[in-house]
């Protein structure tokens, strides 16, 4: 979510609805291949967070829209084990497998490999959200979970109930990339002159209206908290907030929340990039980034 929090009003149901068929219920190219009849989509959450790790877990609903019948795990998924999800997965036989990308950096480090330990046959898509999934994360996934799965890191909002850049299943995994921008939206990358770039980190914007963007928020006369909540950096233009690198390959690099984005002699780094180069240090187990002011720097 951009800022602090807000009472958002979504008018637009059907949006809504529409933005879940995009992610769960049509056919090819849609962003998430499924069966409706066969399909077991799990979380390694809480009920509210089902399906993945995404608070109102949108394709959670979407799933429900869709017919696919939904697995929860209310409890902590690295207990008794790092394994405790994957029994589950096996048990129930689960197509779609949501989780945090810390969750698999977690697995990453424990060096925990499913693919000698459990039968995930019907495994077909592993969702990852939550934070930026590492390039090592990805390559963890599919050396040791599961070689044909599609690995669909995912990045979003509670604010429009759904994503705006995800997988695709007719598209090829480039590590450490999001595959593409959700269908109908158009999504980019811009600069601080709000030039569209490729290659260059920018902010991640969305330059059309989208079915579930909300319309307003609750006690904001003259919609003001609103149109500066997303629209005041860039015009007319969506602001997610997300710090991002639009790659050749179509797809996206997540660096981090742009408000978190630190800037040492006017060199912009996410915070995400950090990240990535401390979870390869076995020793350290959990870390934050925090900005330090420093000669006026």
């Amino acid at each position: 979510m951009t800022g602090g929090a807000k009472g958002i009003r979504a008018d637009g149901h059907n949006g809504v609805m529409s933005n879940f068929g995009d992610l769960m219920a049509g056919p090819p190219p849609t962003h998430l291949p499924h069966d409706p009849a066969s399909d077991a989509l799990a979380s390694g959450t809480s009920p509210v967070d089902a399906v993945r790790q995404f608070p109102a877990s949108p394709i959670a609903w979407a799933a429900l829209a869709s017919e696919a019948a939904i697995v929860l795990f209310d409890g902590n998924p690295m207990h008794p084990g790092i394994r405790r999800l994957f029994d589950l997965a096996e048990t129930e036989k689960v197509t779609h497998f949501g989780i945090s990308a810390k969750y698999i950096d977690a697995s990453l480090k424990r060096r925990n490999r499913p693919a000698d330990s459990h039968d995930l046959a019907a495994l077909r898509v592993v969702l990852s959200t939550g934070s930026p999934l590492s390039p090592e994360g990805f390559a963890h996934v599919y050396a040791d979970w599961k070689a044909d799965v599609q690995l669909a890191s995912i990045c979003g909002g509670t604010d429009i109930l759904g994503c705006f850049i995800g997988g695709c299943p007719v598209l090829p995994v480039h590590q450490g990339e999001i595959q593409a921008p959700m269908l109908g939206l158009d999504t980019a990358t811009l600069n601080d002159q709000g030039e569209s770039v490729e290659g260059l980190a920018g902010e991640l914007v969305c330059r059309n209206a989208h079915p579930s963007m909300p319309v307003r928020f609750l006690n904001d006369p003259g919609n003001a908290r609103y149109r500066a909540s997303y629209f005041e950096a860039y015009p007319n233009i969506w602001r997610q907030g997300d710090f991002t690198i639009r790659t050749g390959h179509g797809g996206f690099v997540v660096l981090g929340r742009s408000d978190a984005t630190l800037n040492p002699g006017g060199v912009r780094i996410g915070t995400a990039e950090m990240y990535r180069q401390l979870d390869k240090i076995e020793e350290v187990s959990d870390a934050v980034v925090v900005g330090q002011n420093s000669d006026n720097d």
